[in-house]
């Protein structure tokens, strides 16, 4: 009896899911807003803003501007959270492209370094 009272309230656990999107959004919570800076990548520097927030399963989403490009709007996927880092790609940008940036102690700046189509590079963006 007392195994399949474990086995219900395990079942029940995993099966309720209300807790996991409430972890990941606390974890983004240092993310969410708006951030502004440039992309060094091959030899130019290009501004871009980034914007995340929770979607309506309190997940973090996010989206990229690259006003420079004309590009506004580009979803990002695949947006993952370990303590301070934060990586995401851009589906929609030419060739792909993917970046992975650390959030500084004081909360205001991530740094860190973008992928595209072969190319390395890095970015700093500054939360507005």
């Amino acid at each position: 009896m007392k195994r399949n009272v474990m086995t219900l309230a395990l079942t029940v656990l995993m099966l309720a899911g209300p807790a996991v999107p409430a972890l990941l959004a606390q974890d983004a919570k240092p993310f969410l807003g708006d951030w502004q800076g440039p992309i060094s990548i091959a030899g130019m520097e290009i501004e871009i803003s980034l914007h995340f927030t929770l979607n309506a399963e309190k997940k973090i989403a996010g989206t990229i501007d690259v006003p420079a490009q004309g590009a506004t709007g580009l979803v990002l996927g695949e947006i993952k959270i370990e303590g301070k880092t934060i990586s995401f790609t851009i589906p929609d940008a030419p060739g792909g492209a993917s970046m992975k940036g650390t959030l500084e102690d004081d909360g205001k700046i991530i740094k860190g370094t973008v992928s595209q189509s072969g190319l390395e590079g890095t970015f700093t963006v500054t939360k507005t």
